[in-house]
């Protein structure tokens, strides 16, 4: 009996070691999560690409829409929307249908009255306002016919 008891005695110490040996592994555990989590977020799903913009070609009709919508006064980007195309296909129509831009709507008597109350103190907003355009059009038309820009604040409180 007596050699059955060393028998299971080593076996119970090898069964302890063996048990040592695989227990309290917190550290092997951290490894193996930080791996798991690198893992993970390196296979995260990349979002999947925009759809690319099907292209629209206006029919004549439309596009003569188009031009009277803008002689109406429309936006470009309300046009944009309407049509379903894009602002720069908006400009290549009125470009080839020699339409004018904003900036070339002032008449000769529109930039002269421009440049008069400019140079009398009024600011491009309140220039623009007065001619129905937008004060960089103003601007713009400015520097075209080389009247003297004032610096930006100068007259913000006249």
């Amino acid at each position: 009996m007596m050699q059955v008891r060393v028998v299971r005695d080593v076996s119970r110490d090898q069964n302890v070691e063996l048990l040592r040996g695989y227990s309290n592994q917190t550290d092997v555990l951290r490894r193996l999560t930080t791996l798991l989590a690198l893992q993970q977020s390196s296979h995260r799903e990349q979002p999947a690409p925009a759809p690319r913009q099907r292209h629209r070609r206006l029919r004549d009709t439309e596009q003569l829409k188009l031009v009277e919508s803008y002689h109406a006064g429309s936006k470009v980007n309300d046009l944009a929307r309407e049509f379903g195309i894009s602002r720069q296909t908006i400009a290549a129509i009125l470009n080839r249908r020699r339409v004018e831009h904003p900036q070339q709507r002032l008449a000769a008597n529109d930039i002269a009255e421009a440049r008069r109350l400019y140079e009398a103190g009024w600011s491009l907003a309140r220039v623009g306002d007065h001619l129905h355009v937008n004060a960089s059009t103003v601007l713009n038309v400015l520097r075209r016919i080389g009247a003297e820009i004032r610096p930006v604040g100068t007259n913000q409180w006249r």
